[in-house]
């Protein structure tokens, strides 16, 4: 189980990375390692470290039953997307062949997303981990270039950046170039697709014609 402690006694440099719709805050700072934590109603917990020699831990998101997902070491370099919840840790594995992942996001029903970087073409697969798999998503330009999930909704639909440097989403099982979904001529590079909401709205940066990077909000049209 966590240890429940006072943050100013627990790491230096905290970062807290994100809050569910119960207050509960996830977050972690340096201390011999890198050391999550939580808090909820003024009370600091530390979580656990993956068994086997783990040091490190930087839990990345929460969603709204407690569930909390990042990354974890099993030596003072290797890291693996991880998932805690009740003052437990579990791994969430990887790809064949690979040597890192992480998770950055998880929806209601438990499904995370991430990276898996591969030993073979060092560049990071969008991936989803779910039900004790880790699926690789084969968002456009994946082994071209480092490929990253960065959000998914309670549909399970998700968005990221493809290995083309291009903003992409994945929904009934494919993913496809969002740039391709948009209107021809519109002026705009869709270049990393970093929310999803449940009405399928989605956020992230683009590059117009002036070669300026703005912010993009695309809406589904019914």
């Amino acid at each position: 189980m966590g240890a429940k402690v006072g943050l100013q006694n627990l790491v230096a440099s905290p970062a807290l990375t994100a809050i569910n719709d119960s207050g509960l805050i996830t977050g972690f700072g340096s201390n011999r390692g890198d050391v999550g934590f939580t808090i909820s109603g003024g009370t600091v917990t530390r979580l656990p470290a993956l068994p086997g020699g783990g040091v490190d831990v930087e839990p990345i998101a929460v969603n709204d039953s407690g569930l909390i997902v990042g990354q974890a070491d099993t030596s003072t370099s290797v890291f693996q997307a991880a998932a805690w919840q009740n003052g437990t840790i579990r791994a969430l594995g990887m790809l064949p062949g690979s040597f890192t992942s992480e998770a950055l996001a998880v929806n209601s029903a438990g499904q995370a997303v991430g990276a898996d970087v591969e030993t073979a073409d060092t560049d990071a697969h969008a991936v989803l981990f779910a039900n004790g798999t880790v699926t690789d998503l084969n968002a456009p330009g994946t082994g071209a270039g480092d490929a990253v999930a960065n959000a998914i909704n309670d549909s399970g639909v998700i968005v990221g950046v493809g290995g083309n440097g291009h903003a992409f989403v994945y929904q009934n099982g494919h993913a496809a170039d969002l740039n391709g979904l948009i209107a021809p001529g519109s002026g705009f590079t869709l270049l990393n697709a970093d929310g999803i909401n449940n009405n399928g709205v989605i956020v992230g940066t683009a590059s117009n014609s002036a070669g300026q990077t703005v912010g993009f909000e695309l809406t589904p049209i019914a």
